[in-house]
């Protein structure tokens, strides 16, 4: 059933750039049920401090968007694909003229920013330092997002994601599995603070095994249901295939929490 969304959700996006992948993007809504508005902003790094933004009516979690000569964003229909988290929200959007804000060359005009099969996903995002220190837990859930290949994109693809996360040592893996035919995944450690959220995100990178051969990047936090600060875990990817294929992807993640042990030595 539809619920009401109130307050600043954060979280993550991405999307394609013709060809390549626009990564580790910030995502922050904030929504006011009483007035039936919302505001939403998207800012890729690479956009040097430009964003997409914008507001719209919001009827409830499942019934809000808008649209300008910017781009537009969008709630999506199904909210429940990812891993059936009513406290997560999340949609597409796209950019076709986000004024660019890297100086030039004087009198010579700045590209506009442009993005395309665009996806996003917010929650309650928790604090670092507000994760719990005493256990082991395990997410499961799914990945939605777009694939580069045989010279196009091509949208709407899923996939499998897993992940198991030692708060007590603050280390963990993530894995996503089925996606286009492909499967790759990386180590992480909850001190790698990710630019432009330092308080509730974390960062790194996917690396090449011999078994894997991908590189690429993640962007990850974990978000509170109200009463557990470590009820889902979510995020965005960006990734390519190395030797020579031209298949590079990007997209988005969440998983929910499907067991929690004490950590070894735990008091």
């Amino acid at each position: 059933m539809p619920k009401t969304l109130n307050g600043i959700m954060q979280g993550f996006a991405s999307a394609y750039a013709g060809n390549t992948a626009v990564s580790t993007s910030t995502a922050s809504f904030q929504f006011d049920a009483a007035a039936g508005t919302f505001t939403a902003s998207i800012a890729p790094e690479s956009w040097n401090g430009a964003s997409l933004s914008g507001a719209g009516d919001y009827l409830h979690d499942r019934s809000y968007e808008f649209e300008s000569n910017q781009g537009s964003l969008r709630v999506d229909g199904s909210p429940d694909l990812l891993c059936n988290c009513d406290y997560l929200s999340w949609g597409h959007w796209e950019a076709i003229n986000v004024p660019g804000t890297q100086p030039g060359i004087p009198g010579e005009d700045v590209p506009p920013n442009v993005a395309q099969n665009g996806y996003w996903i917010i929650g309650k995002l928790t604090p670092l330092a507000e994760l719990p220190t005493n256990i082991v837990a395990t997410y499961s859930g799914m990945v939605i997002g777009a694939a580069y290949r045989d010279d196009q994109v091509v949208d709407g693809l899923t996939g499998d994601f897993t992940a198991t996360v030692n708060f007590a040592a603050g280390t963990g893996s993530l894995n996503i599995a089925n996606f286009d035919g492909h499967s790759f995944g990386s180590s992480f450690d909850l001190g790698s603070a990710a630019s432009g959220m330092p308080d509730n995100a974390i960062s790194g990178t996917i690396e090449s095994t011999m078994a894997a051969p991908y590189f690429g990047r993640y962007t990850a936090g974990f978000a509170s249901d109200g009463t557990d600060n470590t009820a889902a875990m979510l995020g965005t990817f960006d990734v390519r295939e190395e030797g020579g294929t031209n298949w590079s992807a990007t997209g988005i993640f969440a998983g929910k929490k499907t067991s929690e042990t004490p950590a070894s030595g735990a008091p």
